[in-house]
């Protein structure tokens, strides 16, 4: 699979070089570019950077898809990964791989001792960006960023989700940072390079606040500090829709954290507390009524919902879009073009901090009072239809439930029995 490769001999003479000139006035800061061992010509290097040393029985899943296409190589399924190519004392294990003579596009790579991942994410490496750096790329243990310049250790990166936002004005961060500010990106391009966030549409400047009125409701969130953030009207459930990230300075201005945010607290403020989404006149899901059927999901971080009408044999009819209730979070339709029997399900796009994208996914209704097989489409079902009811089923005056649940003989609990009587 690799090609070009060195010889032995040829390797030992570069290193032994290498570290002779160490010894002529060389450089001794790691982290500023080195002239030791490049990747032959048409490859990438890869470097896992995992502090400890420990690579042993690590090695590489690489593939191409749609996006990322450049590996010039047969995939690796994943329990037949590439073995590393090298360890060097300041970088890390790394791995050489070919690309596509072009100098564009990029690899998809996951580093993994069986199912131990030292990085976050999923992978890439960008060869226009590589190339900058001798086609190099720098990866650490626990950092899902990729560095094109020659690091020894991880810059501060972005870790976690540290930050806690539970009301519509306050944010609280780990305790010791003299500033504190909230970055927003609609379309999921923020990045952080371990000096600044770039990609965002909106940046709020958090204010030091002694507010602790929010400590009965999260106890266990009492030893991080107070920040309030200045939003007004809707601001605040507009930047929900999007990325987020929290960064801490110093009092000079140097960046001690940078981290993703927990959202759960506001979005239970905002529209349950204070908004209607708990509202008794609110139904969720889907519901004939008067010769239409509404429908209502609640998903206020979802920047589009669309309904998408199925028919009998799983045929996409159409996609009918749906409006945005503020007050609720959730999203509406009132349609006559789906009834008592009809499929459907809903186009969802939204960020999704797993994958850091905007994606947009097709879901079945969390709400549904019916599906098809395996759960592959929600179905409209009007529970008063006479499809629905057994023969005799309106004579019936009234109903015994009883249940039984077999715990000795059996694995799973069961049963429910509903059993139809008359009175007698």
């Amino acid at each position: 699979m690799h090609s070009f490769k060195r010889s032995k001999l040829a390797a030992a003479i570069a290193v032994l070089s290498s570290l002779a000139l160490s010894g002529c006035g060389s450089s001794s800061n790691p982290n500023k570019p080195f002239e030791g061992e490049l990747p032959d010509p048409g490859h990438v290097r890869v470097y896992l950077n995992m502090v400890a040393d420990d690579y042993q029985d690590m090695t590489l899943h690489v593939w191409n898809n749609d996006q990322c296409a450049a590996y010039n190589g047969q995939g690796t399924e994943w329990n037949s990964g590439l073995a590393f190519d090298g360890v060097d004392k300041t970088y890390g294990a790394y791995w050489d791989l070919p690309f596509l003579t072009d100098d564009t596009g990029c690899i998809n790579f996951i580093p993994h001792r069986g199912d131990e991942k030292p990085l976050p994410l999923d992978a890439k490496v960008q060869i226009a960006d590589a190339a900058k750096a001798g086609f190099r790329a720098f990866t650490f243990k626990g950092d899902s960023n990729i560095y094109y310049e020659p690091l020894a250790t991880a810059p501060v990166n972005l870790k976690g989700a540290a930050a806690h936002w539970v009301d519509g004005q306050t944010l609280l961060m780990p305790a010791g940072a003299k500033s504190v500010a909230l970055y927003q990106s609609s379309t999921g391009n923020l990045a952080f390079d371990g000096k600044t966030v770039s990609g965002f549409d909106q940046k709020i400047d958090a204010v030091s606040s002694q507010n602790r009125s929010w400590v009965s409701r999260f106890p266990h969130l009492s030893s991080l500090r107070s920040w309030e953030l200045p939003l007004q009207g809707d601001n605040a459930k507009q930047l929900l829709k999007g990325q987020l990230y929290a960064v801490a300075k110093d009092e000079d201005g140097n960046i001690l954290q940078a981290t993703q945010v927990q959202a759960a607290g506001v979005l239970d403020t905002l529209y349950v507390e204070n908004g209607t989404a708990a509202d008794s006149n609110i139904t969720y899901g889907a519901y004939p009524v008067s010769g239409s059927t509404q429908f209502r999901l609640w998903s206020p971080t979802a920047q589009s919902v669309s309904l998408v009408h199925y028919g009998a044999n799983k045929n996409r009819i159409e996609t009918l879009p749906m409006q945005f209730e503020t007050d609720s979070g959730s999203w509406f339709l009132d349609t006559d073009r789906l009834g008592h029997g009809d499929f459907y399900r809903y186009s969802v796009t939204i960020y999704h901090s797993a994958v850091d994208e905007v994606r947009t996914y097709e879901v079945t209704d969390p709400y549904s009072l019916s599906l098809a097989m395996n759960s592959t489409y929600s179905q409209v079902v009007d529970l008063d239809s006479p499809d629905l009811k057994p023969a005799g089923w309106d004579a019936l005056t009234s109903l015994i439930v009883r249940k039984t649940r077999l715990k000795s003989s059996s694995m799973n609990l069961m049963c429910v029995i509903c059993l139809p009587t008359t009175n007698q």
